[in-house]
């Protein structure tokens, strides 16, 4: 073709002509840049338009963007880009597939005007919709960028009976190098907007938006199950994405849903969902270790965090920290800012919760699960360094159902105006249960901060440190600042179970009746400054027998001394 013009860079002389792009030359015009034939310079991108899609909201673009896709897997991979435009996709390819994705194809948009919007009706019931997904093979070395994907939910409802593979991206067959950022996703009402699964690894969803999923698109009100990411690969990453649900009396289930090894989950924005974060192991990634789920921002939540495990899997190696948690309150629903879930008879370990800023903003209806953190059934774990506000039943539980606690630190923590329920027994600020099967063998709470203080109202927390049941082998309750409250509290069974329960504890005027200890601790009056010291006893080392320290060194045995009257 003639060309009479002179493009900066494309070696043409004014005046001179090409009849192919063969016959030119482009250079890039930097420092150390290459001159390139033309031709192979503009096969860098296809373009959907070079297969006769359109844009213009209205022509159903889905045949047009399919064979760019097919023809750059031909050639060997490469990228399809959508220039800015609205492309309809009213067809299908096959089954629910519109344009299916290609191993090595990656897609790429101009930004939030370039948009794939679906057309009325393509949902029924017996059939769900995707875009550049495949259930059947891998997909890997692939980036999908810069457009906006628009499932136009509201006119296509899910169906009284559900269908699967609704509004997805990605594939179920493995991925390897799969990679999604800046795509917005709009009013997606299936059950999964990017899915991810079948093994593989090195994988990251990063920087997209998510605007009113599932439930929270009008006419979409039978879907239950929905993730609006979901992964079992391992080495994903999930970073700076933003996941938004106006209406909040309606919402969808989860934000983010992870399972595999060395996960990570960073700075995203969460509002108004039912679960912020779920991880755990599954039966298709067997047990898990890794996971980072950090500096997040999870905001009108029902719950934030869920940990759990899955049959005879469990997880290892987590990390929940610096994160914010703020909650709302649903009648007969439970709240829990970051919860460990043991959904079998497996232990897992070393989990760490640390750093992070838990509220529940009122409380509608009491739920004996409420808490700020509970943890089940997990050998290692660390609490430190979290401030925890207005939770009914509990701010801190730890229990042992199946298995053991052999190393355990509660630590640094801020606990405030929990324990506001309705029924007297519940209302503590930390909580450890010892089951039968599953003996408590190391824990050290100390330097805790808990206030009976109620923001919200309701009753104050009975008991600021409480051990229950079961089998204790080493207890540490030192330096904690527990007010309102009645301080620590240790049954019987507990206690003499224990070979060493050691308390440093300032409360109110005295420790009897409610703090059991060994030889060693040391209770001071927070009024009086009045300081008293637990006498070593024949019975397991353990008694309630408690002196002041005016008597220590002469501490009779028998008499009103014994019981710390002086």
């Amino acid at each position: 073709f003639p060309v009479t013009i002179h493009p900066v860079g494309y070696g043409i002389l004014p005046g001179t002509s090409a009849t192919s792009t063969d016959q030119i030359t482009y250079n890039e015009g930097s420092t150390g840049a290459v001159s390139r034939i033309l031709t192979s310079r503009l096969q860098d991108y296809v373009s959907v338009k070079d297969f006769g899609a359109v844009g213009d909201g209205v022509t159903d673009d889905r045949a047009a963007i399919e064979a760019a896709v097919n023809a750059v897997h031909a050639a060997g991979g490469g990228t399809v880009y959508l220039p800015e435009g609205t492309y309809l996709i009213a067809s299908f390819s096959s089954g629910y597939y519109t344009v299916r994705a290609k191993d090595g194809v990656s897609f790429i948009g101009e930004g939030p005007k370039s948009i794939i919007k679906m057309a009325n009706g393509m949902v029924s019931p017996t059939q769900g919709i995707s875009f550049l997904y495949d259930n059947d093979n891998p997909i890997s070395n692939v980036r999908y960028s810069n457009f906006t994907l628009d499932w136009n939910g509201e006119n296509n409802p899910n169906p009284a009976t559900p269908v699967g593979n609704t509004t997805r991206l990605g594939t179920n067959g493995g991925a390897n190098n799969w990679h999604a950022d800046n795509i917005t996703f709009l009013n997606p009402g299936g059950h999964h907007n990017i899915w991810i699964a079948g093994g593989g690894n090195r994988n990251s969803v990063t920087n997209c938006v998510f605007l009113n999923a599932g439930r929270a698109v009008a006419g979409n009100t039978l879907i239950t199950d929905h993730s609006s990411i979901y992964t079992n690969c391992d080495s994903t990453v999930v970073s700076n994405n933003v996941f938004w649900c106006s209406n909040l009396n309606d919402t969808v289930a989860t934000a983010i849903e992870l399972h595999g090894n060395y996960t990570t989950c960073t700075g995203n924005v969460v509002y108004g969902y039912n679960q912020g974060v779920i991880y755990g192991a599954s039966e298709n990634t067997g047990n898990n270790t890794g996971c980072t789920i950090a500096n997040n921002q999870l905001i009108q939540v029902i719950e934030g965090v869920r940990l759990h495990t899955a049959n005879t899997y469990a997880n290892d190696l987590i990390d929940v920290c610096d994160n914010v948690i703020y909650l709302r309150p649903v009648t007969g629903k439970v709240n829990i800012g970051v919860r460990f879930l043991a959904q079998s008879s497996v232990v897992s370990k070393r989990v760490s919760i640390q750093d992070n800023q838990i509220f529940l903003s009122s409380i509608l209806s009491f739920s004996t699960d409420h808490a700020g953190i509970r943890v089940v059934d997990v050998s290692d774990i660390t609490i430190t360094g979290n401030s925890i506000f207005n939770f009914a039943a509990y701010g801190i539980f730890v229990e042992t159902v199946v298995g053991g606690l052999v190393s355990g630190l509660i630590a640094d923590n801020l606990i405030y105006g929990c324990g506001t329920s309705s029924t007297s027994s519940l209302k503590y600020g930390i909580r450890v249960n010892s089951g039968a099967s599953g003996a408590v063998n190391t824990l050290k709470i100390s330097s805790n901060v808990v206030t009976a203080a109620t923001p919200y109202g309701g009753t104050v927390a009975t008991t600021g440190v409480s051990f229950n049941n079961g089998t204790f082998q080493r207890l540490e309750i030192l330096d904690n600042a527990i007010t309102g409250q009645s301080g620590v509290s240790i049954t019987k069974d507990a206690v003499e179970a224990s070979n060493v329960c050691l308390v440093r504890h300032v409360g109110d005027e005295n420790p009897f009746n409610n703090i059991k200890a060994t030889f060693g601790s040391e209770y001071r009056a927070s009024k009086s400054n009045r300081v008293w010291k637990a006498l070593n006893t024949p019975q397991n080392g353990n008694s309630d027998v408690w002196i002041s320290e005016e008597y220590v060194t002469a501490a009779p045995t028998t008499g009103l001394h014994q019981r710390g009257i002086s």
